[in-house]
């Protein structure tokens, strides 16, 4: 969630993550076309509405592999999303 309320294209309220589900809103993305992407690298996630992503980890997932799906979020983000 940290990682994705630093880019400037999304909106998240980092005070609302409190379980292990983060849903935040690309400013001005396609959430299906990200998401696509983001499957390609690796990474699942939900796409929820045009513009809102969801993203679930569970207890067996590894901060390290956090990590490195959160690198990947940014990077997608930066290539445009």
């Amino acid at each position: 969630a940290e990682a994705v309320a630093s880019h400037p294209d999304t909106e998240i309220d980092l005070e609302c993550v409190q379980t292990n589900i983060v849903i935040f809103s690309l400013r001005n993305g396609d959430a299906a076309g990200f998401v696509s992407a983001l499957k390609q690298k690796g990474v699942l996630a939900s796409a929820i509405g045009p513009r809102a992503v969801r993203f679930v980890t569970h207890y067996d997932v590894s901060r390290s592999a956090c990590e490195r799906a959160a690198r990947m979020v940014l990077e997608q983000l930066a290539a445009g999303h």
